[in-house]
Formats: C-alpha cells, sequence, structure tokens
C-alpha cells in the first residue's frame, strides 16, 4: 500500500482538510487501508462519501474501508502526521 497516493486524492475532497493513511490488519485480505480524516470547518461528510470518492479514482483494493473522522491529525515537529499515535491504529 502506498499512504500518499491515497492521502492525495483524498485531499482533493473539498471538505476535507487533512488526512493520513494506514494499512491494518484484516482476516481475509491481509491488509485493509484506515483512513483518518479533518473536516475542513463548516462542512460535513459521511464515511461511505469518503469511500465513493476515492473508488471513483482509485483501484478499490487502495479504497479505505474505515475511516475515522478526527480533530487533527498528530504530527512531528518537522509536522510529519506521526501515523503510530493515530487512534486505535491496530484494530
Amino acid at each position: 500500500m502506498f499512504p500518499a497516493e491515497v492521502e492525495d486524492v483524498l485531499l482533493q475532497h473539498p471538505a476535507i482538510e487533512a488526512a493520513a493513511v494506514v494499512g491494518v490488519p484484516h482476516p481475509y485480505t491481509g491488509e485493509s487501508v484506515r483512513a483518518y480524516v479533518v473536516v475542513r470547518g463548516g462542512l460535513s461528510i459521511e464515511e461511505d462519501d469518503v469511500v465513493d470518492f476515492v473508488a471513483g479514482r482509485l483501484a478499490r483494493c487502495k479504497c479505505p474501508n474505515k475511516v475515522t473522522f478526527v480533530e487533527e491529525l498528530p504530527t512531528g515537529l518537522a509536522g510529519k502526521v506521526l501515523r503510530r499515535e493515530l487512534p486505535d491504529h491496530t484494530d
């Protein structure tokens, strides 16, 4: 999985301010995609909208099957997203 590719697509959505993607274990496929999304202030979006948006632009195997909405993404001093600190990133 290439998180940057999926994140670039997510950031094209007008309601998404920031996004991070991680691979999580999946019992049948080995790994699935989970997206963490920060919604732009004053806008709203549903999980299905996010999945459909990505599905229209990338192969289905690259689409998130779970979207978690967060207030902000954890970042280090250099501004890079600290994926290991995302909530519930391993379940």
